[in-house]
């Protein structure tokens, strides 16, 4: 049995680990640069798209090389490029790691209250269900949406008038937060919160003035409850007890995940002979992964959530595999079996690239929802023996 001096080294650790700062938040908070990933930008297949360099505040972006370079000197990091395209992050921050932390307080029981660190004085330390952004504009559409969609209590402290007046983001950040926040809300007929107000963490009393009000018990007793609580309140465990139902519904989805219906074999090059360089090589964006995550667990997005889907007319089809070529996710790709043409619709972003490839015409773009983007139950076998699967999108 460990001796008092073993356990007031252990409640003050836990203690240390219950108050110390989320490194999220802090990474958040002040990012260093924004890096550009070009695995997630289109141009380099041939796309004309101006979506990063549309919505930059400062013009700090500019494309070279087929590809978008951005100037650290111009840019604030505000991270609006993060919200409009897979192809840009924030080193240890990325909106994956924004979700993630979003479903740790979801779990304890807490509503997610997200915020802007220029909102908050230096000196001010939030509570440990808040998470701190350079700007609520680095949060796309998708995330709001799958947030939503799992039930996450949401809220976002804001002071309009501030984001308006924001010299780094010239108004753009409250603009397209705000339209992400309403796409979401819209698809899912759930809502998020909007608040001026940010909670600040509780200060957790000193081991001293725990011990000194003991309550009749003696020093032993204290000592023991004080590292039993500074534990349950580290690890959340007080609060997850209290919710089995979500951390029930929580397990379930990360099963579903580990089954791969939503991303597997995808980012492992693949062998054949058929591609060019005798290689393929599937991509599922982080925004993608939310859509599909989001209409596989809410009807409501599978069947209100509008996207643009590749489809092929099979009467034009010469299977030159221009298209396949062009394709920047291996959503149209070869068979590895016979060289036929292969369409896996959860992968399909709608880039149109495909279209603008087709020497036939073939190729073309069509409105659909995004229930159709989900894996179908044969989807796995087709991707294991290289059958052609364009049969649900012909046009």
């Amino acid at each position: 049995m460990g001796t008092n001096s073993d356990i007031e080294r252990g409640a003050r650790d836990a203690q240390s680990a219950a108050s110390a700062p989320s490194t999220l938040r802090v990474a958040l908070g002040a990012p260093r640069k924004v890096l550009f990933l070009r695995d997630f930008c289109t141009r380099p297949q041939g796309s004309s798209c101006m979506k990063c360099i549309e919505a930059c505040p400062k013009e700090a972006i500019a494309i070279a090389n087929a590809s978008a370079a951005v100037d650290s000197h111009a840019c604030t990091k505000c991270g609006i490029c993060v919200g409009v395209c897979d192809g840009f992050a924030i080193p240890g921050a990325s909106i994956e790691a924004v979700f993630s932390q979003m479903r740790k307080i979801a779990l304890t029981g807490e509503k997610v209250l997200l915020t802007c660190s220029y909102l908050l004085p230096s000196s001010f330390t939030p509570a440990d269900n808040v998470i701190v952004l350079p700007c609520l504009a680095m949060l796309p559409p998708e995330l709001w949406t799958c947030a939503l969609a799992l039930g996450i209590d949401l809220a976002v402290a804001v002071i309009f008038e501030e984001c308006e007046a924001c010299k780094r983001t010239k108004s753009q950040g409250l603009e397209r937060f705000s339209c992400a926040i309403e796409q979401a809300e819209d698809v899912t007929e759930c809502t998020v919160a909007i608040t001026d107000d940010v909670p600040e963490a509780q200060v957790a009393p000193t081991l001293m003035q725990t011990l000194g009000d003991a309550s009749g018990k003696d020093r032993r007793e204290a000592l023991l409850d004080l590292k039993d609580q500074a534990e349950d309140i580290a690890s959340g465990a007080y609060r997850m007890k209290r919710n089995e139902s979500l951390r029930a519904f929580h397990e379930q989805r990360d099963h579903m995940l580990a089954d791969e219906r939503i991303g597997g074999a995808v980012g492992t090059p693949e062998q054949n002979v058929y591609a060019e360089g005798g290689m393929t090589r599937c991509t599922l964006s982080p925004r993608q992964r939310m859509l599909l995550e989001a209409a596989d667990i809410s009807d409501a997005v599978a069947v209100r959530k509008r996207v643009m889907l590749s489809a092929t007319d099979l009467s034009l089809c010469d299977n030159s595999l221009a298209c396949a070529k062009s394709c920047p996710t291996g959503a149209r790709r070869p068979s590895p079996k016979d060289g036929q043409l292969v369409f896996e619709a959860r992968l399909c972003i709608g880039c149109g690239l495909c279209a603008n490839a087709c020497p036939q015409g073939a190729a073309s773009l069509r409105e659909a929802y995004a229930g159709e983007l989900l894996p179908q139950p044969d989807d796995e076998q087709q991707r294991e023996e290289g059958e052609n699967a364009l049969g649900q999108s012909n046009t």
